[in-house]
């Protein structure tokens, strides 16, 4: 018993192990064994099953359960598992068959509905059969473990060797037998078939006929098989089902109505996919008064749901994507659905108008999202008492023009009314507390021209794509507006309304009329967002110190804006601005600009802070001067006027400065893909501000040597440009294949030391895409003084960069050159002599039958630098890099110590 830690309990404890053998237990000096383990056979759920069977009984009883599982000869599993019914009434075992049989999966609010119907405390009977484990609820569904429904269901097997004899069907073999041949009886309480294993089933007027206890049926298909598996209903229209029905549920039901159906005892109705034209005739004197759940959703041909004035107690109705339907009962109706709570008509093209539904006291969701006809809702004098109103759905509504009157929805929460392109006004909103920020959609209401009025906590308005073109003096009353999306709406300037706004933090005026934006120290002090992308807008002059981002992308101006030094981030793409030229102590703050796309031609930026610079796609650009050598992304893609690249002083005292965190965290991008008209003294340029970024990040590399990263996101750089030469001066080793070796040089210093390599590659890229570039992969061999021919002096490495492409569908044309290093690439030295390296390009492509597939670029030239890197401290011994010899020979070593 030392083994399982008994020693550790304190003194009276006691103590339950639990063993298949009995010989464990005596081995172990166990002080009393009881052999109702053995008789569980170890089995955790004969065991729980068990020990709540017998929870609070005296010994005596334990006992008498032995004797009574002794008589049963050779105790099987079964024999245990069907004891624990015998303390068990009628209802609670009906119900364990009806769940194990039917039921199981369920939501458990929806099965007790139904079993409440015929069982009386069915409630409380299921509350029962889970506190003997008999049954389980997860996530709000009743189920049972897999080997209680088998139990449950061979108990129902052993009523007959006749299907038709047997109280519950669920095989599809055998329900193919009963209603195809007509072979039901009164025994039959539910059936359950799944149509996965069934091809077809053929039903005649009768196939139900006999069946006069019948209470469930569920006929069911998967999703994905709804198409593919047919039901046929002999050529006649309806047919005749039980009075005793309580649950239907009849995938693809095939008859034109319920005609001739008593659905007197119905909870639930569910005809998903139906053939029917109508549920029953408009003069069926129906009896609903126990219906609950109605779902007609996607019966095309369903037109109208006729007499539902006797379901006062429906709670949900959903008709989704039910395309005929015009309308869901007459204005004339007088329909008592006080316990209406749900009605779904969405996705219904053809219904025009939502009747009267003043009944419909506590009704909580209406969902009529695109529903593309629908013209108008109820009338303005229904006196509609929405209290219990909480969401409402009118996304995609395209020809909705009003809404009426929600002036009683007090507790509305929600309101989507996205892309209700007819939609002229709005109720007054203002009253209506509950209704939250994020939960009022109105983008794409292409025709709401005037400004809504919405409850004053509102954080956050979104009306973007409308027709609003000035912001109502209504808007001072949101005094805690913090963001205001106008973006494509038709306003003309940022007005006085707007500037009262205090604390707004994010404006959007996107795409907008406005060509001019003029904004002083003093109004909107707190905005730090501002996007104008799209807009007329032509000159800017904005002096807010609180500003950080400023979204200028796609405007027509040709004149760099008047803007704060406190912006951070800056996007003038595709503008006609042609002149940049940001010195020291301008916008000292700025570290993301963006001019992709632009007319720019001259580029002079000397700001420190600068992290992020795009310049591609510039067509005009031809000189690059002075750029801040610390870069972390610099994009001049396809840049083909670009003649000259310069950059500011190149000691990195400024880039060693740079937080170790930010080193390692980040990726370092140089890409300057088929700027073909580069001179050479630009990319010596290019590569020296390569190979000294690479140098300064070696060192912060190696520093933290034993940082474990994301290998799919190991830090790394990467340089980018045209040509096929690789710099002597650079790159002293070199070879005009994919593969070579270097001698490393000694140590002569003292301490330890890292080696950090930086590799150049040619390749032709030549129509690859930039999205396909995958990785460019390292293969490496170090070898030590003796080592060689593969001895044990040599250990092999493999690096992956992985070059993290925009998913640009723009081609590389022609050779290119690469200089990388990464993170994966730091070795701590053994007194390594020498180094072999072997190179590969991965690139993802497409063929002719549009199979995705990897393939390699061949690797025409290559090049190694080492840098040598002197440990300032101690490190963790150890390589911890994907080294492959290592991982056998060291690994084991490191167990041993």
């Amino acid at each position: 018993m030392d083994f399982v830690g008994v020693k550790y309990f304190g003194p009276g404890s006691k103590i339950i192990v639990t063993s298949r053998d009995i010989q464990v237990l005596r081995n172990g000096g166990a002080n009393h064994i009881h052999e109702f383990v053995e008789y569980a056979q170890g089995n955790p759920l004969a065991l729980k099953v068990l020990g709540l069977k017998l929870y609070t009984k005296s010994i005596k009883e334990w006992k008498s359960e032995v004797t009574k599982l002794k008589q049963c000869g050779e105790i099987k599993l079964s024999h245990i598992l069907k004891s624990s019914l015998d303390g068990l009434d009628e209802i609670e075992k009906n119900i364990f068959l009806d769940v194990a049989c039917i039921f199981k999966g369920q939501h458990l609010n929806y099965v007790e509905k139904i079993l409440s119907n015929y069982y009386k405390g069915a409630r409380c009977g299921i509350s029962k059969l889970v506190g003997k484990c008999l049954l389980e609820v997860k996530y709000e569904s009743i189920s049972m473990h897999g080997m209680l429904e088998e139990m449950g269901k061979d108990i129902v097997m052993q009523e007959s060797e006749y299907p038709g004899k047997r109280s519950r069907l669920w095989n599809c073999k055998d329900v193919e037998e009963v209603i195809s041949y007509d072979k039901g009886t009164d025994l039959i309480k539910g059936i359950n078939v799944d149509m996965t294993e069934v091809d077809s089933l053929q039903f005649c007027a009768t196939a139900f006929e006999k069946m006069h206890k019948l209470r469930y049926i569920n006929i069911s298909f998967p999703k994905k098989m709804l198409w593919l598996k047919k039901l046929y209903a002999n050529q006649v229209e309806s047919i005749s089902l039980p009075d005793e029905l309580r649950f239907l549920r009849w995938d693809v039901y095939p008859f034109k109505s319920l005609s001739g159906f008593n659905p007197k005892n119905l909870v639930v109705l569910k005809l998903l996919h139906g053939n029917m034209e109508q549920l029953w005739n408009e003069d069926d004197d129906m009896n609903l008064t126990n219906l609950r759940e109605i779902d007609v959703s996607y019966c095309k041909n369903l037109r109208k749901m006729h007499n539902l004035s006797g379901a006062i107690n429906l709670e949900l109705l959903r008709c989704i994507g039910c395309e005929s339907l015009v309308e869901l009962w007459s204005e004339d109706d007088h329909i008592e659905l006080v316990n209406l709570r749900e009605i779904y008509v969405s996705e219904c093209k053809n219904i025009r108008k939502i009747c009267n539904l003043s009944r419909a006291i506590n009704l909580e969701f209406l969902d009529c999202s695109y529903s593309k006809s629908l013209v108008e809702l109820w009338n303005e004098d229904d006196r509609m008492d929405l209290v219990h109103l909480r969401k409402i759905y009118f996304d995609g509504c395209v020809n909705l023009r009003k809404i009426p009157n929600l002036s009683r929805a007090i507790n509305l929460e929600f309101l989507g009314c996205s892309n209700c392109k007819s939609l002229v006004e709005l109720p007054c909103l203002n009253h209506l507390a509950s209704l939250h920020q994020y939960s009022l959609r109105l983008n794409g209401c292409y025709s709401l021209k005037k400004f809504p009025k919405v409850p004053r906590p509102f954080c956050s308005l979104d009306l973007p794509e409308t027709k609003v073109e000035e912001v109502s003096d209504s808007i001072k009353d949101l005094h805690k507006l913090e963001t205001l999306w106008l973006g494509k709406s038709k306003v003309k300037k940022v007005s006085i309304n707007i500037l009262k706004l205090e604390f707004l933090r994010k404006l959007d005026l996107s795409g907008c009329p406005i060509e001019e934006v003029s904004l002083p120290f003093d109004p909107l002090c707190n905005l730090q967002h501002l996007k104008m992308s799209g807009s007329a807008v032509k000159n800017v002059s904005i002096k807010l110190e609180s500003l950080r981002k400023l979204n200028l992308s796609g405007c027509p101006m040709v004149k760099f804006p008047e803007i704060p030094g406190s912006l951070i981030k800056l996007n003038l793409s595709g503008t006609q601005i042609e002149e940049v030229s940001l010195p020291f102590d301008s916008l000292c703050n700025l570290q993301h600009l963006n001019m992709s796309g632009s007319a720019v031609k001259n580029v002079s930026i000397k700001l420190e802070s600068l992290h992020y610079l795009d310049l591609s796609g510039c067509p005009k650009i031809e000189l690059l001067s002075e750029l801040p050598p610390y870069l972390e992304v610099l994009s001049v893609n396809d840049c083909t006027s670009l003649e000259k690249v310069s950059f500011a002083d190149q000691n990195l005292n400024q880039f060693d400065s740079l937080d170790d965190e930010f080193c390692i965290n980040h990726n370092f991008l140089m890409r300057f893909r088929n700027c073909f008209n580069l001179n050479q003294d630009s990319t010596n340029n290019i590569e020296a501000n390569a190979m000294l970024k690479i140098g300064s990040l070696a060192k912060k590399w190696a520093a933290r040597y034993d940082w474990q990263y994301n290998p799919d996101r190991a830090p790394s750089l990467i340089c980018c440009f045209p040509g096929n030469k690789i710099s002597a001066n650079m790159f002293k080793c070199q070879s005009m294949n994919s593969s070579l070796s270097l001698k490393i040089a000694p140590n002569g210093g003292s301490g330890s030391r890292f080696l950090v390599f930086a590799i150049c590659l040619v390749a032709d890229l030549t129509h690859c895409l930039e999205f396909q570039l995958r990785e460019c992969i390292c293969e490496y061999q170090l070898t030590t003084a003796g080592g060689g021919n593969g001895g044990g002096g040599c250990e092999n490495f493999r690096s992956e960069i992985r070059f993290r492409s925009f998913y640009e569908p723009v081609k590389y044309m022609d050779y290119h050159v690469f200089i990388l290093s990464s993170i994966d690439m730091v070795i701590e030295d053994k007194n390594y002599e020498e180094a072999t390296f072997e190179f590969y390009i991965k690139n993802f492509h497409f063929d002719e039958d549009n199979d995705g597939g990897e393939k390699y670029i061949k690797v025409e030239r290559c090049g190694v630098h080492v840098f040598y890197v002197d440990a300032t401290e101690k490190r963790v011994a150890g390589n911890k890099r994907k080294a492959l010899a290592m991982m056998v020979k060291k690994g084991m070593e490191d167990l041993k110590d």
